[in-house]
């Protein structure tokens, strides 16, 4: 006689599910769409970054041109510059910089140079190069 297992009673023998709920694919869904909002926040503020950085250099690099044009001229000429601007365009109205030039005598023979960098967009100094200069 060849006997087959029982299950019990009213019980219904269980069956294997395969693949993922609704509930599953919207929490990887949901995941999935976080990490790559966040990975493109982080890339826009990569390219910000960059995009800042180029226009540094560019205002730093007028900067270091105009300081050395006033640094080829005569010692007894730089007072005649104070209060000029330079600008690195054409005009002010093209200009991305523009360079304040001061120079005052410290002292008997010594004239301190001082040039500050300007972004014209927002009104901000970026930053200054400051310089002695004897007359002698």
């Amino acid at each position: 006689m060849h006997m087959v297992p029982m299950t019990g009673l009213g019980r219904r023998p269980q069956r294997r599910v395969r693949g993922l709920t609704l509930l599953e694919v919207m929490l990887a869904s949901v995941v999935v769409t976080i990490l790559i909002l966040g990975s493109a926040a982080a890339f826009s503020e990569t390219v910000g970054g960059a995009r800042m950085a180029r226009k540094l250099t560019s205002g730093v690099l007028f900067l270091e041109t105009v300081s050395e044009n006033i640094g080829a001229q005569a010692p007894a000429n730089l007072l005649a510059l104070h209060g000029n601007q330079s600008f690195d365009g054409p005009d002010a109205a093209r200009s991305e910089y523009r360079v304040d030039l001061s120079v005052f005598e410290v002292q008997a023979e010594l004239l301190q140079v001082e040039l500050a960098l300007v972004e014209l967009s927002s009104g901000n100094r970026l930053g200054a190069v400051a310089t002695q200069r004897s007359l002698r």
